[in-house]
């Protein structure tokens, strides 16, 4: 699976093909949602100083298990929803932040 840049670069001429968030990386999910530094910063400061730099999670799957199934480590286990949600927000959040920069070509005070 891929993200919508990389759909589009696999069928168009698309000139950048660069994060709209960094510009430092071709987008791809894993760097969309977790490896960019904007990104890093939304988790970091969303879900309890949780760090989203873990190499092993590449694949779409592997992020969406994540918040399916978060680590232990942030709060009690009758707690884990509110964890699962955070994380939720936090990605529709950095979704909608990359949609606005490109589709309405706002400028986000990041």
């Amino acid at each position: 699976m891929h993200s919508p840049r990389e759909n589009l670069m696999s069928r168009m001429d698309i000139p950048e093909p660069w994060c709209v968030l960094c510009n430092q990386e071709v987008e791809s999910a894993s760097h969309l949602f977790l490896k960019c530094p904007v990104a890093k910063a939304l988790w970091f400061a969303a879900c309890w100083g949780f760090k989203s730099d873990e190499d092993h999670l590449v694949h779409p799957c592997e992020i969406i298990k994540l918040i399916l199934e978060p680590p232990s480590t942030f709060c009690q286990v009758q707690d884990l929803w509110l964890v699962s949600l955070k994380m939720a927000l936090t990605m529709e959040e950095i979704w909608c932040i990359r949609n606005a920069l490109i589709h309405l070509k706002v400028s986000v005070d990041l």
